[in-house]
């Protein structure tokens, strides 16, 4: 029996291997999984894990191990082939609501099979007939503990549709039984494809082995991932041109993280994903348990207490990047129990991919600590001591090579020659802050626009084509590295532990714009102009994980920057200036402390500063922008304390005595359409403006917001409250603490510069949402129209672009929320919440809505299960018919949607007498349905559904029928 256990479960480790090579080695040989050379008969085997249950009737398990010498052999899953059914549960009505109303539009399933499971009755059930159940959990292997193994010969053949799907074979090997899947490779297949969307089975495996064998954590601790093929197809991709693999919208995985060391904000969750023919990734999450008060996430992690680092950032490659060198003493405390590790996440945010090195991770006292990637390569070839991705795309470096003869002497964004091409500002600064529009010049340079209209410019018949053209030379993409580093000793709950971390990267530095033109004559030429000479604001500290909330960190940090008098290269940076100087050797210093920071940055430019102390209990103001900005410095204080005037009605005082305010390289109108909002940066705002590729590029950003640069400043203030002050508790609060800060951004614009502005705004995103065939590039028209657009219902993994749920949710809240319920119930609502929360600090959905609740005295349940944890876009029809009756026509109509689950409050306007009689009313359509009659109404009373907009629907429409209903079927009396 001994053998039997240390084979499933390992042999019990004397010590963790916090030696470096030591942990390497245990690293590089927990990486492998495999099939085991057994398979066992199926008999009644049943098992409950998360949202989802199974029972196996029929069919083979063979077990998958992980582990090589030195390492113990382990089991850590099955893999099923044969019969079987599967279960899966909905805590959330909204949940269930959004899988019974998919199934129904997508799949083509009935209304009576899909109510009882809408309304939470009865859970889904469905039949599979091959499986993968990943685990390091013990439990795991006690499921083969009753079945024999299988004998040798053809086991049985599947059949799909009359043809032979897969044939499962037993054969002798070596003595012993192995199962061979030969026409699916489930163990390979199934494990790629839930990599690809960030979920990797070898990695969780690899981690949650460490966590228990060698540090003692139970098996609740630990993660588990089930996948399924089904009998049921769930079309959760777009149908145009098919999909890459056979039959993988059968597939359903369940997914159990009792620690959120996803980030998911659930401790289980069911979802379908998978890959188009274009190379597209899909997921839907169909059912979650959410982490609650009452239930929350397992606890057992390194807490950040503080950080003191010296940053050194000076010019490299031609000063097209900046070398950038970090060394930190990191104070960790111990929560939920004694500990002997800390997993991070490392600040690679800004560095260019394959210049991000770790240079030392050790004790207090200098002694390295062992520690290995999470999500590095899993063959063993990761090197403890160092870290290395992929480099920037390489047709892009050339380029950019090509114009790196110290381009940043020789370009300045105030300097630009480019070619044939001109611009004439017209208009001039009026003096204060409510002039500053994000229009930009081609060389980036902001203009006052004190009239909002279009600016005139003179162009000749080539240069449109060019800035048609035109696109970003290179820019970095962000890329993730999570780290676990063993510590020498336990440290026990509640103790704190001092940990040594340096690294070094490069930060772009420079960044351009390049057109190809011929000009008519044939010859090609290639045209470059600069987009602003800056790093931006990039974090220095890493995460701590598992993150089910941000990262705080109390931090002092001190930071210098060579400087020459020509070309000065100034320091921007979260917190508060506790001193700056320059030294005999023309360094630029500045040191900077602040608490509870999260994301907090530091960054340089080539930059003009100009600086406001403390007034009035306002903040001060540094003000850092390219020389071509600088006359503009002076109206930003003004603006930022008539922002925060107007917040003082709403919100606690404000957290920091500084605010930065930074500019950062231009982006293009293309970015500024599709590219979500600035991430909120500790005590800091920064400020992007936009440059001009073609004639009328930026009228339409105009037309959608025509206070730009004001909003970018509110929503970056309001952040601080939001989700500085009181953060999200965990990423599904995400949504609320970014909607609400965008929202009071439109509610100072409206309040300072009119509701013109505003409206002008909020139709904007509704144009997003409503019609993507002509707003959004971001993902295909029949994805836009498939997708729930659920803002509490996101995870990591999902496929819904971040702008399109920031403008869905922002609408939601700042439109339909607060027009339903009123202003004086909204705003008090939120001031409640914030309240209520200040004590832990965390924000949640569930908080919000029973604010909203007590402050409106209405339930909110149905609104926030349809809009908010549902994420519908219905299409609304209306069908009408007068009938003469004795005392007078009488207008019946009935109001359908082709979401057929969940209520929802419909706006219709009814005009009749020659429009001299209108009447608005609210109605309640429930299960895709609901009926009006109105009284004394004329034959030519016409119906206008929603005609304010107050809702979001793909389309809206009237139609006059006859007969004895106005509905085209009748369900009202399911």
């Amino acid at each position: 029996m001994w053998a039997l256990a240390s084979l499933f479960f390992g042999a019990a480790a004397a010590a963790p291997p916090v030696d470096p090579s030591a942990l390497q080695t245990w690293w590089s040989a927990a990486g492998n999984l495999y099939l085991g050379e057994s398979a066992y008969q199926v008999k009644d085997v049943s098992f409950s894990d998360g949202v989802c249950a199974f029972n196996l009737t029929d069919g083979a398990l063979v077990p998958v191990y992980s582990g090589k010498a030195p390492l113990s052999e382990r089991m850590v899953g099955l893999a099923f082939v044969g019969k079987g059914e599967l279960e899966m549960r909905f805590p959330d009505r909204g949940d269930s609501l959004f899988f019974a109303n998919h199934m129904m539009r997508e799949t083509n399933k009935l209304w009576d099979d899909m109510f009882p499971i809408a309304y939470q009755l009865t859970p889904y059930q469905v039949n599979i007939d091959q499986g993968l159940f990943l685990s390091a959990d013990p439990n795991i292997p006690k499921l083969l503990y009753e079945l024999e193994p299988l004998g040798s010969g053809v086991f049985f053949t599947e059949e799909d549709n009359g043809e032979v799907d897969a044939t499962y074979i037993v054969t002798e090997n070596r003595g012993r039984l192995k199962a061979q899947f030969l026409a699916t490779n489930i163990l390979a297949d199934r494990t790629d494809m839930l990599e690809q969307i960030g979920l990797d089975p070898r990695a969780m495996l690899r981690q949650d082995r460490l966590l228990q064998d060698e540090l003692g954590f139970p098996g609740e601790y630990l993660r588990s991932v089930m996948d399924f093929r089904t009998a049921d197809r769930f079309k959760i991709a777009g149908q145009e041109g098919g999909v890459t693999a056979a039959n993988y919208d059968r597939w359903l995985t369940c997914f159990r993280d009792g620690r959120d060391a996803s980030n998911s904000g659930y401790q289980a969750m069911a979802f379908a994903h998978g890959m188009d023919s274009d190379g597209r990734r899909h997921f839907q999450r169909f059912s979650g348990e959410r982490f609650t008060s009452e239930k929350p996430a397992l606890r057992r992690s390194m807490e950040a207490v503080k950080a003191e680092s010296q940053v050194e950032i000076k010019p490299a490659r031609n000063k097209m990047y900046q070398d950038v060198t970090v060394k930190s003493t990191l104070t960790l405390r111990a929560e939920g129990g004694d500990l002997q590790y800390v997993a991070m996440r490392l600040p690679t945010k800004g560095s260019r991919r394959g210049s991000f090195e770790v240079l030392e991770l050790s004790t207090e006292t200098g002694e390295s600590l062992a520690w290995v990637g999470l999500n590095a390569n899993l063959d063993g070839t990761n090197n403890a001591n160092t870290m290395s991705v992929m480099d920037v795309n390489a047709s892009n470096q050339t380029l950019a090579n090509s114009i790196q003869s110290d381009a940043t002497d020789t370009i300045n964004t105030s300097e630009v020659d480019i070619a044939t091409m001109s611009l004439e500002q017209a208009a001039t600064s009026a003096g204060d802050a409510s002039n500053v529009n994000a229009d930009v010049d081609m060389s980036g340079q902001m203009i006052a626009n004190p009239t909002g209209g279009i600016q005139n410019f003179r162009l000749n018949p080539t240069e449109e084509s060019v800035g048609a053209m035109a696109q970003q030379v290179f820019q970095e993409s962000d890329y993730r590295f999570d780290i676990m580093v063993l510590l020498p000793n336990v440290v026990k709950a509640g103790e704190e532990v001092n940990i040594n971390f340096s690294w070094k990267g490069e930060w772009q530095f420079g960044s351009f714009l390049t057109a190809e033109s011929n000009a008519g004559s044939g010859i090609s030429s290639t045209q470059v102009r600069t987009l602003g000479i800056s790093t931006g604001l990039n974090p220095i500290l890493p995460d701590i994980l598992p993150a089910s909330s941000e990262t705080r960190w109390s931090f002092k940090t001190l930071i210098g920057s060579p400087t020459r008098l020509l070309r000065p290269q100034n320091i921007v940076a979260s917190g508060e200036t506790i001193r700056a100087w320059q030294d005999e050797g023309l360094w630029n210093w500045q040191e900077v402390k602040g608490r509870d920071a999260i994301r907090a940055g530091v960054g340089v430019g080539r930059y003009e500063v100009y600086e406001e102390p403390p007034a009035q209990g306002f903040p001060g103001v540094r003000v850092s922008l390219f020389p071509s900005m600088a006359s503009f410095s002076k109206q930003f204080a003004p603006e930022v304390r008539r922002i925060l005037q107007f917040f003082k009605g709403f919100f606690p005082k404000f957290p920091h005595r500084e605010v930065d305010i930074y500019q950062t390289p231009a982006i293009t109108p293309y970015q500024a359409k599709n590219q979500p909002p600035t991430e909120s940066r500790h005590s800091a705002v920064q400020i992007q403006t936009i440059a001009i590729t073609a004639l009328g590029s930026t009228s339409e950003l105009r037309e959608d917001n025509g206070r730009r640069a004001q909003s970018q400043i509110a929503r970056q203030l309001a952040s601080q409250y939001f989700e500085q002050v009181v953060i999200p508790e965990h990423s599904r609060d995400e949504w609320l603490s970014k909607a609400l800060a965008e929202s009071y951004a439109a509610f100072y614009i409206r309040a300072a510069y009119g509701i013109e502005d505003y409206d002008a705004r909020m139709t904007a995103m509704r144009r997003t949402i409503e019609k993507p065939e002509q707003e959004s590039v971001l993902w295909k028209v029949a994805d836009a129209k498939r997708r729930a657009i659920s803002p509490s219902g996101m995870t990591p993994f999902g496929d819904v672009p971040e702008k399109i749920r920031l403008e869905y949710s922002t609408y939601v809240l700042a439109e339909m929320l607060r027009l339903r319920i009123g202003d004086q119930a909204f705003f008090s609502g939120v001031e409640s919440a914030l309240k209520s929360n200040k004590e832990n600090r965390y924000l949640t959905t569930e908080a919000f809505q029973s604010a909203w609740e007590e402050s409106s005295q209405q339930s909110l349940q149905n609104f926030f299960d349809f809009w908010v944890h549902g994420g519908f876009v219905p299409n609304i029809t209306a069908y009408v018919r007068v009938e003469e009756g004795d005392s007078g026509d009488q207008l019946y109509g009935c109001l359908v949607s082709d979401v057929p689950f969940g209520t929802f409050d419909l706006p219709i306007r009814i005009i009749d007498q020659g429009g001299d009689r209108v009447v608005d009313a609210f109605m309640t359509i429930k299960n895709g349905y609901g009926e009006f009659v109105a009284p004394n109404r004329g034959k030519s009373a016409e119906i206008e559904v929603d005609p304010l907009g107050l809702i979001l629907a793909f389309s809206r429409q009237t139609k006059t029928v006859s007969g004895a209903t106005p509905c085209p079927s009748d369900p009202l009396s399911k």
